[in-house]
């Protein structure tokens, strides 16, 4: 992830990476580098000295041990903060760069935020009573329109699992396996198969 900043006449790019590091090449495990015309990258944090806060929709990364200030933050090592907020729509996008705060004698640091869904809550599968409904008629037509020749007497289904469209949040996916053994050519072979409805959810 990149952006870009003005400041003072100058201007800096910042480079971001979570799996990996900046510039690999170098071997200095860059997590997040500034980067400016004409002058050495800056590291601001490394990857080697991570850590993380979450909370219920949003995860703070902190990336210490950067290069040295020459004159500030009793010139300490640099760090940066990087605050992920959640958005579903987006594995990570929108990275900026907000702050630097360097006007301690310690523990001064670089503010960034970004977008991801990675940040987001789990989200539970609550079934209502007319979902449960559709599924049993949607079981029932698989069961009674298949070929009668070809069908066994008794035919069972088991939902074994479920989950949402990431398009379409309105659409719920259910996973069904066939449940009755069979070792007879004349039995259409039926090893699962996908039933999709779609309904409202419960107000």
């Amino acid at each position: 992830f990149q952006t870009n900043v003005n400041e003072d006449g100058d201007s800096y790019k910042y480079t971001f990476v979570i799996c990996g590091q900046v510039n690999a090449s170098t071997n200095t495990y860059a997590g997040l580098v500034q980067s400016k015309a004409d002058s050495p990258d800056t590291v601001i944090g490394r990857i080697n000295d991570t850590h993380l806060i979450n909370g219920t929709d949003w995860i703070m990364l902190f990336y210490k041990s950067g290069d040295k200030y020459d004159n500030h933050c009793g010139k300490g090592p640099r760090q940066a903060l990087v605050m992920i907020s959640c958005n579903k729509n987006t594995l990570g996008d929108a990275f900026t760069m907000i702050s630097e705060e360097r006007n301690k004698t310690s523990d001064c640091f670089y503010l960034f935020e970004m977008d991801s869904s990675v940040a987001c809550p789990a989200e539970e599968s609550h079934l209502s009573v007319g979902s449960i409904l559709l599924i049993v008629m949607a079981v029932t037509l698989c069961a009674d329109l298949g070929p009668g020749p070809r069908r066994p007497p008794t035919v069972e289904w088991e939902m074994i699992s479920l989950g949402k469209s990431q398009k379409r949040e309105m659409t719920t996916y259910y996973l069904c396996e066939i449940q009755f053994p069979t070792t007879s050519p004349d039995v259409l072979q039926m090893e699962e198969t996908t039933l999709s409805t779609t309904f409202l959810p419960a107000a």
